[in-house]
This record gives structure tokens, C-alpha cells and sequence, in this order.
């Protein structure tokens, strides 16, 4: 649902949702933060600004499998 769904709501006689709102600004923000942090990493190490996100994608992949065992 777009956030301009969830801030039209109490307008059309809904009711606001605070959690979904949250989410959706907490994704914004981090796709935001993401691609400032990525630029300014592949400014410094080219390539290699990669290893960070590809670890820890890694990292919650194992995670993930064992909690799933």
C-alpha cells in the first residue's frame, strides 16, 4: 500500500495505521541511506564497496537456515 493510500485514509473516514506507516518510512529511509552509504563506499573502494552488503546478506541467509533447523 503507498503511504499517500495510508495518509488518505482518515480523510476518507479510515483510520490511520501507524505500524504500516512505519514500515513504509523505515524503507524509504533505508533505501535512501543505502544508496548514499554505496555511493559514498564505491567512491573509496570501487569494487569492493560490495563485500560489506554481500557478507551480510550472508550472514542472515545462515542465520535464517538454522532457525529454520
Amino acid at each position: 500500500m503507498l503511504l499517500s493510500f495510508l495518509l488518505g485514509a482518515p480523510l476518507r473516514g479510515g483510520r490511520f495505521d501507524r505500524r504500516k506507516a512505519l514500515l513504509l518510512i523505515l524503507i524509504i529511509v533505508g533505501f535512501i541511506t543505502g544508496g548514499v552509504t554505496g555511493a559514498l563506499f564505491y567512491a573509496q573502494l570501487q569494487f569492493y564497496a560490495l563485500t560489506a552488503p554481500a557478507l551480510i546478506c550472508f550472514a542472515l541467509a545462515l542465520l535464517y537456515h538454522f532457525y529454520l533447523a
